[in-house]
């Protein structure tokens, strides 16, 4: 077992061989062997320069005997420092380096433990008196640093016997002194790519420091402009997608409104100058520059964009339905003074689109304060798979307004009397269904919006909104029956229209009409008798 055997202790020993069977055979001579002695000590050695003097300290884990120090230069002879030294754990020596040359310095130190056992130590330290030197080549100082940019430098190690370059770094000298990489050596030159995407913009010094093999340091500085458009540029990219999006959400809304013929004219200035900051954003964009002012400007136009698109609120606040018996059809049709061909065919497409009418009030909030407006909102019904066109004829009770200028409607509508009756033409109804609403041109108060809604109004409307094929004839002569009634009607005090007042009025049209008829009848034979006979008579 060789764990057990003592350091520097001779043993001596003889082999015997034996045979499978077990005998023995002859004995050899006697032979000796000594083990392994190893220094016992662990040797430290350091050096520092004082004063132009190399101090050399020694420090050992243990107390040896017959210390040895020497130190030989780049010419090779060997000086003494300590020749014998005893007893001790720790020591320094000083060497004078005024006069000496740049260069390898060996340093040799040897010693005894308690078993006699060589202890020696080697330590090299290189004399370098003359600083590196160190300038920067490339960017120009001109230059504004973008994405990334390589940086040259020129440095050198000088000097006889120099030690050698060890590292050239690149530094920011901000509030913090920052590392940023350090270069690798391209023929006579050190190079350097820096990407500066990811670091501020601004003017900051930076500073390449070259050190050699002993320590020694040269720096060069150069102030510098970093300007990195990368996150400017997607940063106004971005806004500038945001300010669209925020228009298409705004123009939208306006839209929406003006559907239901809300006033948006207090919008016009919002969108104008919106358009004029996103215009001017993609200008500046498109210039590859001046980034951060595109992305300023975009967010300007957003926000003017979101201020158009919230400043006017709109909600639901009351309504009221018109209710009428389509089995009753033929009595309201009659009673709107349509003629036969046209009654028959508005009949057929009324069944068939089922127009039904509302009157909604909405409440319209701009920049806080609320103003109420009445809406007429009329929706058709498409059961075909394809679009049609049709004519919307609406014969508006003065109980409503007593006067078609008063009205107005997104969908373009012309006024056949201004009793008032509208007809909307060519409105093209998809598969589903289409709404088309027109609005009383006058902002009501709470309480009016209130007494519009207790009015019944709706039940004064004569009829269901009257649908017609898109080539119906609907001018003054083949409408003449219609405009006659109407105008009968508007001399009337206003009536809440059911099946008895429908056929009353009718009754009474008739009766008048045949009032008017004996009128006519006695008008002709008062001329016949007056002015016709008496004539002959006096001849």
């Amino acid at each position: 077992d060789t764990n057990n055997i003592g350091e520097g202790y001779r043993y001596h020993y003889k082999l015997v061989a034996y045979d499978t069977a077990g005998n023995q055979g002859i004995i050899s001579s006697a032979a000796s062997v000594e083990a392994k002695s190893f220094c016992d000590l662990v040797l430290d050695l350091n050096s520092a320069v004082v004063d132009n003097n190399l101090v050399i300290g020694v420090n050992s884990s243990l107390r040896f005997k017959k210390g040895f120090l020497s130190i030989s230069g780049p010419d090779k002879k060997e000086v003494v420092l300590v020749d014998s030294i005893s007893n001790v754990s720790d020591f320094t020596a000083g060497f004078d380096l005024i006069g000496k040359v740049n260069g390898d310095y060996n340093i040799f130190f040897n010693s005894l433990d308690d078993d006699q056992d060589e202890c020696p130590v080697y330590y090299h330290y290189y004399y370098d008196t003359v600083n590196p030197t160190v300038r920067f080549i490339a960017p120009n100082t001109s230059e504004t640093l973008s994405d990334s940019m390589r940086f040259v430098v020129d440095a050198k190690d000088s000097g006889d016997n120099p030690s050698g370059l060890v590292s050239v770094s690149l530094f920011v000298e901000n509030e913090d002194f920052v590392k940023i990489g350090d270069f690798t050596e391209e023929g006579d030159r050190f190079v350097y790519d820096w990407n500066t995407i990811n670091f501020d913009n601004g003017r900051f010094k930076l500073v390449v420091r070259a050190v050699d093999g002993v320590g020694n340091v040269a720096e060069d500085s150069e102030l510098y402009n970093i300007k990195n458009t990368f996150f400017d540029n997607v940063a106004s990219k971005n806004a500038i997608a945001e300010a669209e999006a925020k228009k298409v959400a705004a123009v939208s809304v306006i839209e929406s409104l003006e559907k239901l013929n809300v006033n948006v004219s207090s919008l016009s200035g919002i969108m104008n100058q919106a358009d004029s900051n996103l215009s001017y954003a993609k200008e500046i964009y498109a210039g590859s520059v001046h980034f951060s002012l595109a992305e300023k400007t975009a967010n300007s136009a957003k926000n003017l964009y979101e201020k158009a698109r919230t400043k006017i609120s709109v909600a639901d606040y009351k309504s009221a339905p018109y209710i009428y018996n389509v089995n009753q059809l033929d009595v309201f049709l009659s009673a709107s003074g349509l003629d036969s061909s046209l009654a028959a065919e508005a009949k057929e497409l009324i069944l068939k689109h089922q127009p039904s009418r509302k009157l909604s009030i909405v409440k319209v909030t701009d920049s806080g304060v609320s103003k109420y407006f009445a809406n007429i909102e009329i929706t058709l019904v498409n059961p075909d798979s394809n679009a049609v066109e049709l004519k919307v004829l609406e014969v508006i009770p003065k109980k409503f307004t007593d006067a078609a200028s008063q009205l107005s409607s997104y969908d373009s509508f012309e006024i056949l009397q201004a009793d008032p009756v509208i007809i909307f033409d060519s409105v093209s109804v998809p598969s589903g269904s289409k709404k088309i609403i027109y609005s009383l041109n006058v902002e009501l108060s709470q309480a009016q919006a209130d007494a519009l809604i207790t009015s019944n109004v709706m039940s004064f409307y004569v009829a269901p909104p009257v649908v017609l094929s898109n080539s119906a004839d609907v001018s003054s002569i083949a409408l003449s029956s219609l405009l006659n009634f109407t105008s009968l009607l508007s001399v009337l005090p206003p009536i809440e229209w059911n099946t008895t007042t429908i056929a009353i009025v009718v009754i009474a049209f008739f009766l008048l009409l045949f009032i008017m008829f004996l009128l006519l009848v006695v008008v002709v034979f008062s001329v016949y008798f007056f002015f016709i006979k008496k004539k002959k008579r006096w001849q």
